[in-house]
């Protein structure tokens, strides 16, 4: 009988660290594939459709998103230059946020190194200052709110 009472506690040890070390790597993979950043070296870009946007509108904001690449410097030494190398890995987050306006999504994953949100007003006018991260690599743009006119409306 105590053969027995030995044996189930390994056996059950064995099954519980098991189960912890496939829910550990399934819980890793699955952060790997939802929290990709730009790595050390991005640039990011912010595109607008329009400099200026009514009160009551929208516009485009696109975010370009490159690896860094490497050149050669003085005396054959090699360094990182930001936003030289190819596209980032798609599905990247970039993450935007803005002082002013509404922001459709405020997180997005990029595709061919490039994403696109909207950027609505909220009927208030005045400066929204805009800006686009990932990982080290961020941008800030401004966009001019105008007032809405009683022809505008």
């Amino acid at each position: 009988m105590m053969r027995d009472r030995v044996a189930r506690p390994a056996s059950i040890r064995r099954t519980v660290v098991t189960a912890a070390l496939v829910g550990c790597a399934a819980l890793t993979g699955a952060c790997d594939k939802d929290s990709i950043l730009a790595p050390n070296g991005s640039e990011l870009t912010l595109v607008a459709t329009s400099s200026t946007l009514p009160a009551n509108g929208s516009i485009d904001v696109t975010a370009h998103l490159f690896r860094g690449g490497f050149a050669a410097g003085d005396q054959g030494a090699t360094a990182i230059v930001p936003g030289v190398g190819p596209p980032v890995r798609d599905d990247t987050i970039v993450t935007f946020v803005s002082t002013l306006g509404r922001l459709e999504p405020t997180q997005a994953k990029t595709f061919d190194g490039q994403v696109t949100v909207k950027l609505f007003g909220d009927g208030r006018a005045g400066t929204a200052k805009l800006t686009a991260f990932s990982g080290p690599a961020t941008s800030t743009i401004d966009i001019t709110i105008t007032a809405v006119t009683e022809t505008g409306r």
